[in-house]
């Protein structure tokens, strides 16, 4: 008999809130959490429980996309799916699939794709080339019909918990809601003009495309592409994948180019595509861009992109600046967000960067923090502490 009980929700609730304590959702869910996470749980074990309407908007920086944000309440369900799925998971994936995977992330992926060229290069004394990939629309393709099969087995064959029936009932329900279905609009609906086809879910077919903000979607579109990940290591234990960009690195450029061929089919059959103006093959002194680095032999910098993206985040600050009491309120987030760029630019030699991105922001914001280090982060003035 399905087992599950209170404290597994309200479990799912507490790790849900990490970070996201300050939001409107979250502060209205937290007056009465014992209550709502109750009424959660009866929904479940009745078999009621159905994922709310997303919230849609476009986003303009980094680039357009869409993103379909599920409410709070959705989210301490995915959130339980995850702390039940993720160790599973952990287990079956190879090392060097870095994106939403703890210890691991944007510089650790760098990190492995630079020594793979110093090991392949012999310390930057032999032949080396690189093949960098993509997929294309990469969350918009895939077969939500195949990735349930696929989840279901693997759920059947390595979960042992007495709550498997809940956990399959709980994957399924949200994997196969339809997120655009009854969606509230944030943005205007022009907002979506001139958004590329297969980057949103309202050009997908039936049956179709998973939401990639997501935390279910994020962990399940890593275990979809797990079997493409063994088969490429396969080929050459060379091999590295963040979300669905990737590479391999190769003395042999010859062999590197018969592996595009075999790795278009064996994406087809899971209804994939490789981008075909995204195929990059080139020597390593040449310089290789990954995941907002540019990698060369003598050193390793920031791309301009990232660096663009910075600049726009302080801006967004500093025009939200105007709101009166805002500044006095979203501190912490405004630290914690300044200081994900910064933690991220001091992986390179970028001191005069942080140096100069920190003289954009506006002079309001000095009033609640304060730099620490030669620009290495921000710290939030004491009186202004909240927890996110």
């Amino acid at each position: 008999m399905a087992n599950i009980e209170l404290y597994d929700i309200i479990e799912a609730y507490f790790d849900c809130r990490k970070n996201k304590r300050r939001s409107p959702e979250a502060i209205a869910f937290e007056v009465n959490y014992e209550h709502n996470c109750i009424n959660l749980l009866n929904e479940i074990l009745s078999r009621t429980y159905k994922p709310e309407p997303s919230i849609a908007f476009v986003v303009n920086k980094p680039v357009k996309r869409e993103i379909m944000a599920s409410t709070f309440r959705d989210r301490i369900i995915h959130h339980f799916i995850a702390m039940r799925l993720n160790p599973l998971f952990e287990d079956e994936f190879i090392s060097s699939t870095t994106n939403c995977r703890k210890g691991k992330g944007t510089s650790y992926g760098i990190s492995l794709l630079k020594d793979s060229i110093k090991r392949i290069s012999n310390n930057y004394t032999a032949e080396c080339w690189v093949l960098k990939l993509d997929i294309k629309s990469f969350f918009m393709s895939i077969d939500k019909q195949l990735l349930l099969n696929k989840l279901i087995k693997f759920i059947e064959e390595k979960y042992y918990g007495n709550d498997i029936d809940i956990l399959k009932y709980l994957v399924e329900t949200v994997l196969m809601n339809d997120p655009k279905t009854n969606c509230l609009y944030r943005s205007s609906r022009k907002s979506w003009y001139n958004l590329p086809v297969g980057k949103s879910l309202f050009t997908c077919n039936d049956g179709f495309g998973i939401a990639p903000g997501n935390l279910t979607s994020q962990l399940e579109a890593n275990f979809f592409l797990n079997e493409f990940d063994h088969w490429a290591y396969s080929l050459t234990c060379e091999y590295g994948r963040y979300v669905d960009d990737f590479y391999f690195v190769s003395k042999d450029r010859e062999e590197l180019v018969s592996y595009i061929p075999l790795i278009k089919s064996k994406l087809e059959n899971i209804g994939l595509t490789l981008h075909p103006k995204k195929v990059y093959l080139q020597h390593y002194s040449k310089g290789v861009k990954y995941i907002g680095a540019v990698l060369k032999k003598d050193r390793q910098y920031i791309s301009n992109r990232t660096i663009g993206n910075f600049y726009s985040a302080i801006h967004r600050f500093n025009l939200m600046a105007d709101r009166e009491g805002y500044i006095d309120n979203h501190a912490t987030h405004f630290v914690a967000s300044m200081n994900s760029y910064l933690g991220f630019c001091r992986q390179f030699m970028t001191y005069n960067i942080r140096r100069k991105t920190m003289k954009l922001i506006d002079e309001r914001w000095w009033k609640v923090c304060y730099i620490s280090g030669h620009f290495d982060k921000l710290s939030v003035k004491r009186r202004y502490k909240k927890p996110l």
